[in-house]
């Protein structure tokens, strides 16, 4: 009676008799594109796309899932590649139902599969989809060119911490995620607070530009208010608002400072937007650093400092993607550079080339 291969550590791979060319593991039967998978225990299956929709999806997925599963990947049994190709399919019919689904693997982003991880917690236990999610992003990092990816994907796959959950099983499972909704109402509020900073300070740079450029343009209304922001932009110190009767007037100073600086109470807004769209920590944003490098005004490079992670590994280098000027409330990098923008008056020059941060997040 022959027995059935075996797998295990220690035991070599079974290797045919004589000369041997495998099949491609990627072939189009009458169906459509499908991957075959032989294991090591001498099982053989076919997973086969046609059964998924989104169509521009199946090229790069099925070559990168086909990896996962040749003779040099890491699935060796029939067990282990149908739980791989089930969290595939999650993904899939998940990206499926969106509003604006992405067409192909190029327009997938890091805000997809964030929001794919709560979709799951809301009816998954949280081991089981950090499983599905580690599954995912080990199939991710099989695509080539990986240029087929966006830079932002790039990061959050290099995020291995929070995707694979090895830190929660550790200590026995960790606490769940907010919900999509609460995921989504809370990023509204953030975006629509950011969104009132910018305006603010934008209004205040176009009036002071004015009153430096064409003076005699500016409303007579608006002189004061023109005269304080141009002494407030030459010494950077907010002078006095008083009113009628001589005592100051906090508010009206505190409004005047906002309209070229960020104020302590712009600080929560942006920091949670900027954690939201990074998936960053909060102290990692805080410590965003001044200097950056645009990429073909697509994507923004920026060295990270990660305390608490050894002298080898405090620095990491990420790739955020920029986006059109209209979503840049909604890409990491195109906030970022916003920041940058919002921030610029925030100390001297020369101080912010001294400590080579990006104002009052750092």
């Amino acid at each position: 009676m022959s027995r059935q291969p075996a797998t295990g550590r220690g035991r070599p791979a079974a290797v045919p008799d004589g000369h041997y060319d495998a099949d491609p593991l990627v072939q189009e039967d009458q169906a459509g594109l499908c991957v075959v998978f032989t294991g090591e225990d001498n099982r053989s299956v076919r997973f086969s796309f046609a059964a998924l929709p989104l169509p521009g999806l199946y090229h790069d997925l099925a070559h990168a899932f086909a990896r996962r599963v040749s003779p040099t990947g890491a699935l060796r049994t029939e067990s282990s590649a149908r739980a791989t190709w089930a969290a595939l399919g999650r993904l899939v019919r998940f990206l499926a139902g969106l509003a604006r689904p992405p067409q192909d693997l190029t327009q997938l982003r890091a805000s997809h599969l964030a929001r794919l991880r709560l979709h799951r917690l809301a009816s998954v236990d949280e081991s089981w989809v950090m499983t599905e999610i580690h599954a995912v992003r080990l199939v991710l990092e099989q695509v080539r060119p990986v240029e087929r990816l966006s830079p932002d994907v790039i990061d959050y796959l290099a995020q291995r911490g929070h995707l694979t959950g090895r830190h929660d099983r550790r200590r026995g499972g960790g606490v769940p995620g907010y919900s999509e909704r609460e995921f989504t109402a809370i990023m509204r509020a953030a975006r629509s607070d950011a969104a009132a900073i910018r305006t603010c300070i934008r209004d205040g740079e176009a009036l002071l530009a004015l009153a430096q450029t064409q003076p005699d343009q500016v409303p007579a209304t608006d002189r004061e208010w023109a005269r304080e922001l141009t002494m407030m932009a030459r010494d950077g110190a907010v002078p006095d608002v008083l009113l009628l009767n001589g005592i100051p007037d906090y508010a009206a100073r505190w409004r005047l400072a906002g309209q070229l600086f960020l104020l302590s109470a712009d600080l929560s807004p942006l920091l949670l937007l900027a954690v939201g769209l990074s998936g960053r920590n909060g102290e990692t944003v805080k410590e965003l650093p001044a200097e950056h490098r645009t990429i073909e005004d697509q994507a923004v490079a920026v060295n990270l400092t990660k305390r608490r992670r050894g002298k080898a590994n405090s620095r990491q280098t990420v790739h955020w993607e920029v986006g059109a000027d209209s979503r840049q409330l909604h890409t990491p990098g195109g906030f970022y550079l916003l920041l940058h923008a919002l921030t610029a008056r925030g100390a001297p020059s020369a101080a912010r080339r001294a400590c080579g941060r990006s104002g009052p997040l750092s």
